[in-house]
């Protein structure tokens, strides 16, 4: 997790590569966050379970997707700057803590995602299995283009 964590904060000064998997086969698509609401996929479904605030995910790093996504998919890629993105694991702005259900124990991420894009980010950084993937959700449209070599 730590290299995972150390070639994250390399990229957030500067722009950072997203890369999103589709089933669609075009040059460029139009990624909204409201559309997934109601149109994902089976492997989106338990994420959706934990918040249901729109977002379209991104891995950060290619070495690192998950098989039931990449396989047979099309690779899509956009560019952003890193100072879009909220590090949730670092948490600098302290809104994990403000952002907890009742009583103060579980943490309320819808909530969570709501005070990040209310501090002025588009995005959200956090990893998932184990700490082994790095991921970002976007929270508003964003067009991604198929990438068509070697990356």
């Amino acid at each position: 997790m730590r290299t995972i964590l150390e070639n994250w904060r390399k990229y957030t000064s500067g722009e950072v590569p997203l890369y999103h998997f589709s089933t669609a086969d075009a040059r460029s698509l139009i990624l909204d966050p409201e559309y997934f609401l109601t149109k994902r996929n089976m492997y989106s479904r338990n994420d959706f379970k934990v918040s249901a605030y729109p977002r379209v995910f991104f891995y950060t790093d290619l070495d690192n997707t998950e098989e039931q996504v990449s396989s047979g998919a099309t690779l899509y890629s956009a560019t952003v700057s890193g100072d879009q993105i909220y590090d949730i694991l670092e948490d600098p702005e302290d809104l994990r803590s403000v952002s907890r259900g009742p009583y103060g124990l579980a943490l309320n991420y819808d909530e969570l995602f709501q005070n990040i894009v209310d501090q002025g980010y588009n995005g959200a950084y956090y990893t998932i299995s184990g700490g082994k993937i790095g991921v970002v959700v976007w929270f508003e449209p964003i067009e991604v283009f198929k990438v068509t070599e070697e990356i």
